[in-house]
């Protein structure tokens, strides 16, 4: 089973909390994730830094996990503008959507408001 991972999902490898054991289990699976991930994961480590809840030298660390497991999974680039209207999400959002619709994937997201707009707009079969 193809699984894309929502940056909230690959947020939870670096800061564990509810639904992390989860991710880790899906470690194991054919992982695809849009190439934005590379940007909002490196703006969440940037984030936490700057809010003083860790340490420079944590989110490096992290940072070079994350490349790391970067090389073990799929990244591709894909449009977003069409889904984004359709749902009246972001093309951030969007992005991951349209990469689970392509690939004939699931979507593992811990984003609520994400999971009702798929909802909404009839996407949520994509849905872990």
């Amino acid at each position: 089973m193809k699984v894309v991972l929502g940056a909230s999902a690959i947020a939870k490898l670096f800061f564990p909390e509810g639904g992390s054991e989860l991710v880790e289990r899906l470690l194991g699976k054919d992982i695809v994730v849009p190439s934005l991930a590379r940007y909002e994961i490196g703006n969440l480590f940037w984030k936490r830094v700057s809010r003083g809840e860790i340490k420079e030298e944590e989110a490096l660390r992290g940072w070079e996990l994350f490349e790391r497991l970067l090389k073990r999974w799929t990244v591709r680039d894909v449009p977003c503008l069409k889904v984004s209207l359709k749902c009246g999400i972001t093309c951030y959002d969007a992005s991951y959507v349209e990469l689970t619709l392509r690939e004939g994937a699931k979507l593992l997201t811990f984003d609520e408001r994400l999971k009702k707009a798929l909802r909404a707009c009839k996407l949520d079969r994509v849905l872990l």
